[in-house]
Formats: C-alpha cells, sequence, structure tokens
C-alpha cells in the first residue's frame, strides 16, 4: 500500500495532521509532508503515554506501554530510526547489545553516541512485542528497557504493535532498521520503502534480494551474521555502526541526497507481485502438509 492511499495518514492529533504523500510530489512538497508526519508522530506517542500512565494510575489493565522520554527539543533536526519488529530470534534485536570493541561498547551505544556539529543526534524507537514465555524476546525486551533509562530522550521503547501505528511511524520517520538474522522474504522492509525510508538491514535471506531490486542503496547494508559465531555478531555490530554514522552525516549534511534516497525508495517498484505469490504457494504448502495426516487417517 502506498503513502497516498493510507488512511492511517489522514488522523488528527491534537491540531496536528498526518498526510499522505507520493512520488509525484515535489522536493519542496515531500520535505513539507515528511516534517508534518514527524510532528504528528511525536505528539501521537506523547498521548498515548499519557494515556498509558493515566490507566497505570487507576490500575487499569491495559495492552501496551511507552518507555522513554518523548523530548520535543531537536525534534526536526534530529535523525530518527523506526523499527516495527516482533521481538524473537529471528529479527536479530539482540545485535543491538553486541559489544564492538575491546572498551566494551554496544552497537546501540555507538549509536546514540553521534552527534552532529549543533548538537543534532539519532533517536532510536523500536516499536514491538515479546512474546510471553519467549525468553530470547523477553531478554531483549528488557535490556530496551534498561537502556532506555540510560539513554533519556533517545532511545524509545513502544510495547505495543498496532498496524496504524507502525504505519504511522513509518511515515514519521527517517529510516528503518531491520537488523534481521533469517528474512524469509521481508515484507516490512518493502511497507518501509513504499512510505520512502532507506532500510538498514542485514543481507540475510530475502533481504539480499530487496536490495538487489534497488530497495535500499547497498551502502545500508551489513554481512548477515549467526549467533553462535560471536565473530560474526561483531562483525555485523560493526558494520551497522559504520552505516549509522554515514547515513546520519548524509541527513544532516547533504540534504539533497538524503532527498534523493528518499525520493528512490518511493519510486521503488520490485518485484512485490512475485515475492507474494511466493507466501501463497508456502501458505498452500504448509497447508497440504497439515491437511494430509488428517486425510491419510480418514
Amino acid at each position: 500500500e502506498k503513502p497516498d492511499h493510507m488512511q492511517s495518514l489522514t488522523e488528527k492529533v491534537a491540531g496536528l495532521q498526518f498526510v499522505q504523500y507520493s512520488a509525484n510530489d515535489t522536493d519542496d512538497v515531500l520535505k513539507d509532508r515528511f516534517r508534518k508526519n514527524k510532528d504528528a508522530f511525536l505528539k501521537k506517542l506523547q498521548l498515548l503515554q499519557k494515556q498509558f500512565e493515566e490507566a497505570t494510575a487507576e490500575n487499569l489493565n491495559v495492552r501496551g506501554n511507552i518507555y522513554g522520554d518523548l523530548t520535543e527539543e531537536g525534534w526536526e533536526k534530529d535523525f530518527v530510526s523506526i523499527a516495527v519488529s516482533r521481538l524473537v530470534l529471528q529479527k536479530g534485536y539482540a545485535i543491538l547489545f553486541q559489544e564492538i570493541d575491546s572498551n566494551g561498547i554496544r552497537l546501540v551505544d555507538s549509536i546514540l553516541a553521534e552527534r552532529g556539529e549543533n548538537g543534532e543526534k539519532i533517536r532510536l524507537f523500536i516499536v514491538a512485542t515479546a512474546q510471553k514465555g519467549d525468553r530470547h524476546g523477553e531478554e531483549v525486551a528488557e535490556k530496551l528497557k534498561a537502556a532506555v533509562m540510560q539513554y533519556p530522550g533517545q532511545l524509545v521503547y513502544i510495547e505495543l504493535f498496532d498496524q496504524t501505528l507502525a504505519q504511522q511511524a513509518m511515515a514519521g520517520g527517517d529510516d528503518f532498521f531491520m537488523p534481521s538474522w533469517k528474512e524469509p522474504g521481508g515484507i516490512s522492509n518493502r511497507q518501509a520503502a513504499a512510505l520512502g525510508l532507506p532500510v538498514t538491514l542485514t543481507l540475510a535471506g530475502g533481504l539480499v534480494d530487496f536490495v538487489n531490486e534497488g530497495g535500499t542503496p547497498g551502502e545500508f547494508a551489513a554481512d548477515s551474521f549467526e549467533y553462535n559465531d560471536p565473530g560474526s555478531m561483531e562483525k555485523t555490530a560493526q558494520q551497522f555502526a559504520q552505516i549509522y554514522k554515514l547515513k546520519f552525516d548524509i541527513f544532516r549534511d547533504d540534504p539533497e541526497r538524503w532527498m534523493k534516497i528518499r525520493r528512490d525508495r518511493l519510486e521503488f517498484k520490485g518485484f512485490w507481485d512475485d515475492r507474494v505469490k511466493d507466501y501463497e504457494a508456502l501458505y498452500d504448502l504448509a497447508q497440504q502438509k497439515a491437511i494430509a495426516p488428517k486425510m491419510a487417517e480418514e
């Protein structure tokens, strides 16, 4: 679905409104609409956070929470990186806590330490949930909550998955982060590209096809990694640190180049129809395998 057709980009939030946009817009119009969505996204999160706090104070049972300070200062100039996912082993978010040097600096520390000459910084917003009982996901969630306390105003963990919010997060961000360990096809990366976001990703599975199709610049892709190979995890984390530095520099110092990168994503077609057919075929095969034993019993 393209951003000029998304109903989620028509919502009004406390005097601000998400707006639709397309590759047919001029650079000036796109810049204005990107800014409006960025502002509306922050405002929506502020309202959601207030609702969560009020519900908690009244001992109401609510689904989700928002951890982190939603600071307005510097918002327009800061580089906002978005992640939308599930905190499962496959999705690779443990890489954020991989050390990248002998001093114990982790990937998340390196990303959030970047600064521009005028105080610009990187902010990381992770919209994700861990499945109850999934030890890996729950551990990553706890590490995110601890890191939020370490980086107030820069790291925000949104423990909630909602399709509308996911689309608005992508429309309101500057970048999309997808550090998958394994990725058979890849859907959220294509949705992010459709919304004009360059994607920082691993060369894992279907994400290789995505890069080869022009879904995101190859210079924004890191090598795939293996959990049982600390050397590969360190190498991938180091590459991610360099990619974030590169993107932040372009975003801050070369706005014309950054706009072209984003426009190229809006114009990205890819082979979405083929990918959907692949998923449909895989789903049909899974159904057949599930049905076969029952038919044999009958």
